[in-house]
């Protein structure tokens, strides 16, 4: 099978464009660049473009979608873990190596860096790159994953109906390697409001999804669990910060977005509670305590997390 080939017109043209890009952007650079100076901004745009034309290919050329997401998901994995790795050095100044003296040595005072410094000229030009990246660059980066997870749910969606096991393995691995990503871009400090907020709906979204294709749309069976599984969410957000590992990752911000993610889960869950064969009254009645239940564990974690964490 070719490259690009055997998919729809707008795929092939689409992916065909994205080709085009890197060999014109990578003429400027390494051609002309050889004549003249380039804008800093081409090299990003190169960096982006070759990025995106290799998901391109690993997803024609891979027939099952699902190991296709999953190796470009864990390709991103790899490139914001290398970038976390080059943020923790960072070149020794001429300054600094100056005055460095026997005086300062013996008169005790720390000279040593606490991050680790490049051995070659390489390793410098490739910190400089990363640390004098534009805030553009950043925000592409950030949305190759987002667009990997869009498309996980889409295609999940479209084909809900006709699912192997395996489906379900490879869905669940690609949404642990979307938050581990997640995890790194916001370590790089590459993450917005915009995905932080995606992971929590995701993560709740993935939720419904998996109960409805494995209790086959039982909605009485899907909805009982679905209220346990936020209720028990719930009551989690008074005990989460008290883990040292989770409290370095859970930001007052975070938590609210938890919470919203909760209130969205009430509202599906009561919906889908309308939907059952229970009679009316018995619905209302669930309705009410629901309501009321998880209201108020919202309340009083809403105050506790404004006495404990803000």
């Amino acid at each position: 099978m070719s490259v690009f080939g055997g998919r729809m017109w707008f795929w092939n043209t689409f992916a065909m464009m994205r080709v085009m890009q890197v060999g014109v952007s990578g003429f400027l650079i390494f051609l002309v660049g050889l004549k003249s100076s380039i804008e800093d901004y081409l090299r990003y745009k190169l960096w982006i473009f070759s990025l995106g034309t290799i998901s391109l290919v690993i997803v024609d050329q891979v027939h099952n979608f699902y190991i296709a997401l999953t190796l470009n998901s864990l390709l991103l994995t790899g490139v914001y873990y290398r970038i976390l790795n080059v943020l923790k050095h960072r070149p020794l100044s001429e300054e600094k190596k100056e005055n460095i003296s026997v005086r300062r040595i013996l008169a005790g005072e720390r000279i040593t860096q606490v991050k680790k410094h490049f051995k070659s000229e390489f390793e410098k030009i490739i910190y400089r790159f990363i640390v004098e990246m534009p805030s553009r660059a950043k925000k592409l980066l950030e949305l190759m994953n987002i667009v990997l997870i869009v498309a996980l749910i889409y295609y999940y969606v479209a084909n809900i109906a006709s699912f192997a096991n395996i489906n379900h393995i490879f869905y669940w691995l690609i949404m642990i390697i979307f938050v581990t990503n997640v995890l790194l871009l916001k370590r790089i400090w590459y993450n917005s409001i915009i995905q932080n907020l995606i992971v929590f709906l995701v993560i709740n979204f993935a939720i419904y999804i998996s109960l409805f294709s494995y209790l086959n749309g039982d909605v009485g069976a899907i909805v009982s669990r679905a209220i346990i599984r936020n209720i028990v969410s719930a009551s989690l957000i008074f005990y989460v910060h008290k883990v040292p590992m989770l409290a370095k990752i859970f930001t007052p911000i975070e938590y609210s977005y938890w919470l919203v993610a909760t209130v969205a889960a009430l509202v599906v869950n009561i919906i889908l509670m309308r939907n059952t064969t229970l009679p009316g009254e018995l619905i209302f009645f669930l309705v009410l305590l629901y309501i009321g239940l998880e209201g108020m564990i919202l309340f009083y974690a809403a105050k506790y997390l404004q006495s404990k964490i803000v």
